[in-house]
């Protein structure tokens, strides 16, 4: 029988399935001949002839099957229910799926498509709990070869993107509908049509025009603000165009600026010469239309006292102008608090988890005065400033002795006097209580924290706080620059605390008193320090210069070495910092030179000594290709090549 003829009667099901059934799938046979499983079962293990045949490594599939015998490909109804399989925990891809997958690529995203092919499964199958995982349909589709990204009739915009260089640009054409887009899925389409059109849009400089981008480096400017200066007219003469698809030309979505050559020059001689850009002084616009809308969205409620403080009598702007004249002098940690979000504080129940106490310790703390707290919308708050003091006051409750200090005590550490004492207590600005035991008897106590707080918000004036730390007040404002004092109207008393600190700390010996314990005279003192052996200190504050520890022993062990004649004469050798300032390189530079032999070094007992004319020699070859192109040349190196260029 021919192998595509249709069989006639009942009985050529059987040997159909004898000859062309060979190594195919029993369901797939009982599906194409409407038979059991069962029966197709019985005719293969009846006929020894299918059993023994084994020229066929592969049996024909369902559509090839039922091809042969109805004459005619299966339609999508008649292909037989896709099997579930266990080991896999999914159920098996037949054509049908496969084929609607290939199409559905490109029209649809993946989470569509996963919930296409599930609605589809459970219907086929009538198992409701049936699905396609994304997993599965991700590998079935790189099977076909085929991927997400390929979409029909367009291209992706990320595609777009990398075609031109700048995927900024394409993204703010579509923001701004110069770039018509549809969505696949989760991707961006531009019509074929579209792109083009786009793509004919694009400019090239006029002939003579810089790139402004080139000239950051040299303008020694760090952060990318060319582009903004340009785009709001602050450099006279440049244009913008969009040089994308031009081999090594990229964009961004404001496009590329270009100025002319000589405007180029010039910006750079003024540069060089220290002469204002044309951008110097100019508020940055984009800068303060984004914190203006940060504030905004931020803004701290009216009760803020930080707020209220910052903006001062004129109160908060109401509108952009006033923003724009209120918000640039301010000082950064101002900047900082306004557009913050707004944190009203902790709760005693927070700050008692933070410092590992009981819930009533914080309160009793509050109550007493020595832990600071507000009401604010009706619950307790208390600034994380606040509870970090507490916390590193090791949480006092302000109910033992050293919580309290006595009236002449306060006079004498917060300088405070007695009339602003007695109406402080009388305003109730300050909690007092009469001593009732002992010595205490009779004595009033004011609270300690609350007159450090006090202090601290008032500050001291330059000629108070130079009697407490007993020093001129024109020390006391030397000793003020290293304290990170903001120089506000009053000098708080933990500045005065810093101070006073950093006028006791110890530096050392001065010349006089190490030559007195040494039993030395200063000149013999003086000619080592000349000489390179120890060096002195100076605090940045102070006039006065010491001997450090460290460089007293130093002194010590040069004194008490034995005396050597010196070999190298000394305007032919120098030290490590005097070489390296003559090659004007790093003494690290230097120093691997030495190692290298590249340079001549010999020790003495003072230390290591390079011979000037090596260290010269090393230095030409240097300068021929130095590593750093604004890198200053030694003098004596420009003299010679002067020299040399004039001859």
């Amino acid at each position: 029988m021919d192998d595509m003829a249709i069989p006639t009667n009942d009985s050529d099901w059987k040997t159909f399935v004898l000859i062309h059934g060979v190594g195919a799938k029993g369901r797939d046979l009982a599906a194409v001949l409407g038979r059991s499983l069962d029966e197709i079962l019985l005719i293969r293990r009846t006929d020894s002839t299918a059993r023994s045949s084994g020229q066929r490594h592969r049996g024909l599939a369902f559509d090839e099957l039922f091809t042969r015998w109805h004459g005619r490909a299966p339609s999508e109804e008649e292909w037989p229910k896709p099997r579930f399989m266990p080991g896999r925990g999914a159920y098996e891809w037949l054509p049908p799926e496969i084929t609607l997958l290939a199409t559905l690529v490109g029209q649809l995203g993946k989470k569509e498509i996963v919930q296409v092919l599930t609605e589809r499964l459970r219907v086929i199958t009538g198992d409701p709990a049936a699905q396609r995982d994304p997993m599965g349909v991700q590998n079935r589709v790189t099977r076909l070869g085929l991927q997400f990204r390929d979409v029909l009739g367009g291209i992706a915009l990320s595609e777009a993107g990398r075609e031109i260089g700048s995927y900024q640009l394409v993204s703010q054409a579509k923001s701004n509908g110069e770039l018509e887009t549809f969505r696949v899925g989760s991707i961006d389409v531009v019509p074929h049509k579209a792109w083009e059109a786009f793509k004919a849009k694009k400019q090239l400089p006029p002939e003579g025009y810089v790139q402004l981008s080139t000239l950051r480096e040299r303008l020694c400017i760090a952060s990318d603000k060319l582009s903004e200066f340009a785009r709001m007219g602050y450099v006279p003469g440049a244009i913008r165009v969009r040089p994308f698809c031009t081999p090594g030309a990229r964009s961004t979505k404001f496009g590329t600026w270009y100025v002319p050559a000589a405007l180029a020059d010039q910006l750079l001689e003024d540069r060089r010469a220290g002469r204002p850009m044309p951008w110097h002084g100019k508020p940055i616009m984009d800068n303060l239309k984004a914190t203006f809308r940060t504030w905004q969205a931020r803004r701290h409620p009216i009760h803020c006292t930080t707020c209220t403080g910052i903006w001062g009598a004129r109160g908060a702007p109401a509108d952009f102008k006033a923003y724009m004249e209120q918000y640039p002098p301010l000082d950064h940690g101002s900047k900082r608090h306004l557009t913050m979000a707004w944190k009203p504080g902790l709760t005693p129940e927070e700050v008692a988890a933070q410092a590992q106490v009981n819930a009533d310790a914080v309160h009793t703390a509050i109550s007493n005065g020595v832990l600071e707290a507000k009401a604010i919308d009706g619950e307790t708050r208390i600034t994380r400033t606040s509870a970090t003091l507490w916390i590193a006051r090791k949480c006092p409750s302000g109910e033992s002795r050293k919580s309290w200090v006595s009236v002449e005590m306060a006079i004498k550490q917060y300088g405070f006097t007695r009339e602003e004492i007695v109406s402080m207590i009388e305003r109730d600005e300050i909690r007092s209580k009469l001593g009732m035991h002992g010595g205490m008897r009779g004595i009033v106590y004011l609270l300690r924290q609350q007159c450090r707080d006090i202090r601290n918000r008032v500050g001291y004036s330059e000629e108070q706080a130079a009697a407490l730390a007993k020093v001129s007040v024109p020390e006391l404002r030397g000793l003020l620059e290293g304290v990170n004092w903001r120089g506000a109207m009053g000098i708080p008393h933990s500045t005065l605390q810093a101070v006073i600190k950093r006028r006791d700390s110890y530096h050392g010996r001065t010349i006089e008193e190490a030559a007195a314990a040494l039993e030395v005279s200063t000149d013999k003192i003086q000619a080592l320090i000349d000489e390179g052996v120890i060096r002195l200190s100076r605090a940045s504050w102070s006039s006065r210069v010491y001997v450090t520890n460290p460089m007293f022993e130093r002194l010590k062990v040069a004194l008490n070495a034995p005396a050597r004649p010196s070999r190298l004469p000394t305007d032919e050798w120098v030290r490590v910092s005097q070489a390296s300032n003559l090659a004007g390189v790093s003494m690290a530079t230097l120093i691997r030179w030495a190692e290298n032999g590249e340079v001549i070094r010999e020790p003495r007992p003072s230390g290591q000594f390079y011979l000037v004319r090596s260290v010269q020699e090393r230095a030409r070859r240097y300068w021929l290709n130095p590593r750093l192109t604004r890198a200053t040349r030694p003098a004596w190196l420009l003299a010679e090549q002067s020299c040399s260029t004039t001859d």
